[in-house]
């Protein structure tokens, strides 16, 4: 019997520092998201509704949390786990494009490529800056070029896992005859004949 309340009071531990995390990092509270999701579904408004979200859900998981919780740290490791190799994937894809002094097209300027990829929302989600939320990254990717390196549109061919291919486009830095650094903007899957 004392193994059960050991197990019990782990489940709870567990619980709490899952809830005490989401809501350290998920704002909920925010009244715009309350005013779209109730846009989206109008049943969010009815009594049965709420009645579900605020009283059922909640019982559920203080019910079920403490039991199960070796299964919601299984979930949780697994999807660590995976985030982790799909960012190493990621890393390993992305160094198989290469962007070579063939790829190059035309050459500009910052000035010239800022003033093209400036962004104008007329809502004003999007910041009114090159590239738009990127505008830092890009400002990382400007901070790789000296004062005598080029920057050139590419367009190359980058051939992925499982033999798909896709048009990749975007801007490159060119130091000499050798392309130090690419930012993409663009691509398109290519179809394979079959």
């Amino acid at each position: 019997m004392i193994y059960l309340y050991w197990y019990i009071g782990v489940g709870v531990i567990v619980l709490l520092i899952v809830y005490i995390s989401h809501r350290l990092t998920v704002k909920i509270d925010e009244p715009d998201l309350h005013a779209i999701l109730e846009s989206i579904n109008p049943d969010r408004d009815k009594w049965h509704y709420k009645l579900r979200e605020i009283v059922l859900v909640p019982l559920f998981i203080a019910i079920l949390g403490p039991l199960a919780w070796p299964i919601f740290i299984y979930w949780k490791a697994k999807e660590f786990f995976s985030k982790e190799i799909s960012v190493e994937t990621s890393v390993e894809e992305d160094q198989n494009l290469k962007v070579t002094r063939a790829d190059l097209i035309d050459h500009h300027t910052v000035a010239e490529i800022e003033s093209s990829e400036r962004v104008t929302d007329p809502l004003g989600a999007v910041p009114a800056l090159p590239f738009g939320h990127l505008n830092s990254a890009w400002n990382d990717f400007k901070s790789m070029a000296q004062a005598t390196d080029e920057f050139w549109t590419f367009e190359a061919i980058w051939e992925r896992r499982w033999r798909s291919k896709q048009k990749c486009r975007g801007y490159a830095i060119l130091r000499g005859d050798e392309v130090i650094g690419y930012w993409m903007t663009d691509w398109e899957n290519i179809e394979q004949p079959t």
